[in-house]
């Protein structure tokens, strides 16, 4: 299931994208969180609910529950995280070097605020401090639970899915 935030008549609204269709879950069920973050913090047990509405969304082209792809706009998926997005820099020998920088002998971290995310196709804005934009595509992975010093072996309890951030 390819879970999506989408605006509809100026509303933000939690979709499913199927085969260039976008289900509107919350109103195929009222149980369904409105939200991608409601959703996550739901966490799996939403996810049985959420398969039925899609199944049943593939019938509701009509019923203005579903729509076409191109009759709306996609959001970013979480349009505003709760927290900062953590992200590891220079983490691989090919891109540390195309900086022009050795790949460093530990790991690089830094954050993006959650003011930074914007959907696809929406205007980057850069401030009168940015020199220049850099532009990347990564893998990020959406922690769906809390935690502190996870144990390998749990981790994947912890993990909602993943997305693409640019």
């Amino acid at each position: 299931m390819h879970l999506v935030t989408f605006a509809r008549d100026g509303a933000a609204r939690l979709g499913a994208l199927e085969n260039g269709t976008v289900r509107d879950l919350h109103a195929l069920d009222r149980s369904l969180p409105a939200d991608m973050l409601g959703f996550i913090r739901a966490g799996a047990s939403v996810l049985p609910a959420a398969r039925e509405a899609v199944a049943a969304g593939r019938r509701c082209l009509e019923a203005g529950q579903a729509f076409p792809l191109g009759a709306v706009r996609l959001l970013a998926p979480i349009p505003r995280p709760a927290k900062n997005i953590f992200c590891l820099g220079r983490n691989y020998v090919a891109h540390a070097r195309e900086r022009g920088a050795e790949p460093p002998g530990h790991p690089v971290f830094f954050t993006k605020p959650p003011t930074a995310v914007i959907g696809p196709e929406a205007e980057i804005v850069a401030d009168g401090l940015t020199r220049q934009l850099d532009f990347e595509v990564e893998l990020a992975v959406v922690m769906g639970r809390e935690g502190k010093n996870i144990r390998p072996d749990e981790v994947w309890g912890h993990i909602f899915g993943y997305t693409i951030l640019v």
